[in-house]
């Protein structure tokens, strides 16, 4: 008996009030639904208004993916939304920040992401990037409610 796994769904939207970017995925992704999900965010994004300072939430609890080529793809689409709008991960290379600003336009109408959270259910996978990469803009977890108190906290 095979087992069914549900359809890539995914949702982007701008929360003016908390001056927040969310974009939630789950189910199983293949090349179409990420090149449909980082069209998504890009539509998305254009409702940040100009000089605005906002943070970002990636809840990506229940995703999975149809092969490593569209893991891989997948994992690409976050850092290079980000980098248009000023922020580089820290689990990034030096090398790849250095391609990165060569290659990806800096956000015309000065919009800057200050801090990033990103969940996802594997807690071990989570607690090993926050170990390692975790600090005051970026956050690596499994709970969604931490998640946003952690987001709404002034940043310092």
């Amino acid at each position: 008996m095979e087992i069914q796994q549900d359809a890539a769904v995914f949702k982007s939207h701008w929360d003016a009030e908390k001056k927040l970017f969310v974009t939630r995925i789950h189910g199983l992704f293949d090349q179409s639904a990420v090149d449909n999900w980082q069209q998504e965010l890009i539509d998305q994004s254009k409702q940040i208004p100009a000089e605005t300072q906002f943070n970002f939430l990636l809840d990506e609890r229940g995703y999975t993916y149809q092969d490593k080529s569209v893991h891989k793809k997948k994992r690409d689409v976050v850092p290079q939304f980000l980098a248009t709008y000023s922020f580089y991960l820290s689990i990034l290379s030096e090398a790849e920040v250095r391609w990165l600003k060569k290659h990806i336009a800096i956000d015309e109408k000065h919009r800057h992401c200050l801090k990033i959270a990103m969940v996802h259910l594997n807690q071990t996978a989570m607690a090993d990037l926050q170990s390692n990469y975790g600090n005051e803009s970026e956050l690596y977890g499994s709970d969604l409610k931490e998640a946003m108190k952690w987001l709404n906290q002034p940043s310092d």
